[in-house]
């Protein structure tokens, strides 16, 4: 069984991100080890605990979108707020995928233009969490390969870190080991005390933020697929990922620049 890393944070700040129905709030219960974000979230809410007699652990919860939701709404000012609810940032951002629903064009579009709003750098501190993992017929290497570009991409943003979560509870406590390892991790070779503070800015600064929220959103809803502001207004070269078998029979994926694209 793996073990959580020795904690390089006294402290740790995860924000829940996903659409509608998507396990976030039990990946909140499971990280607890207790039951204090409901089923119906329709507000976002934080709760503290220590994990594994270790680390003080804050989860903030938000509710899910919806492929059809419209970008000024309820769901879309909660997620404003769940962010304001992870002083001074959040450490990880966890995005919930699904894996017994597609994510193509029409589910990243309505991923971008609720994520986009939040006008801060996501990427650099995302990871992909796969869940309902047990309900695959198929290594996720080739789930992966199977949905297209779309997910690709979104894959390679987030610096390739991801990882499946299954909805059997006998596996839930060394899953949740698992990932707090990986965010450990993360967090030791990608973020600083300096990045962490520009993440969550003071609170005139998400005073004016929440102005444009409301300034701006037509102008987001008219946009296609778009970049998240990651930070440095640059753009990565669209990727596309290639599934081959290796000696020993087993699926692994190259990543490689789509030469189409030129």
């Amino acid at each position: 069984m793996a073990s959580l890393c020795e904690p390089s944070l006294t402290q740790l700040v995860l924000l829940l991100l996903g659409e509608k129905q998507s396990g976030k709030s039990s990946l909140g219960n499971n990280i607890l080890g207790r039951q204090v974000f409901g089923r119906n979230t329709t507000r976002s809410s934080k709760k503290t605990g220590i994990v594994h007699g270790l680390q003080q652990v804050t989860v903030v919860d938000t509710p899910g979108w919806t492929t059809h939701s419209p970008v000024q709404d309820t769901v879309s000012r909660e997620l404003f707020r769940g962010l304001d609810l992870c002083p001074p940032g959040p450490h990880a951002i966890l995005l919930m995928l699904p894996t017994h629903q597609p994510f193509s064009q029409v589910e990243w579009r309505a991923m971008e233009l609720q994520l986009r709003q939040l006008q801060v750098p996501l990427w650099q501190r995302t990871i992909v969490l796969f869940t309902h993992a047990d309900k695959l017929d198929e290594p996720i290497q080739e789930h992966i390969w199977k949905q297209g570009r779309t997910l690709q991409w979104l894959l390679e943003r987030c610096g390739g870190r991801y990882q499946i979560m299954t909805s059997q509870s006998n596996e839930s406590q060394l899953q949740v080991t698992e990932l707090l390892n990986r965010i450990q991790k993360m967090v030791a070779s990608t973020m600083h005390p300096k990045e962490i503070q520009h993440l969550h800015p003071g609170r005139d600064v998400s005073r004016r933020r929440e102005q444009t929220w409301h300034t701006n959103h037509q102008e987001i809803e008219m946009m296609g697929i778009n970049l998240i502001n990651d930070g440095n207004h640059r753009q990565t070269p669209i990727m596309a990922w290639e599934c081959s078998s290796t000696t020993t029979g087993r699926t692994r994926l190259h990543l490689f620049e789509d030469q189409q694209q030129k």
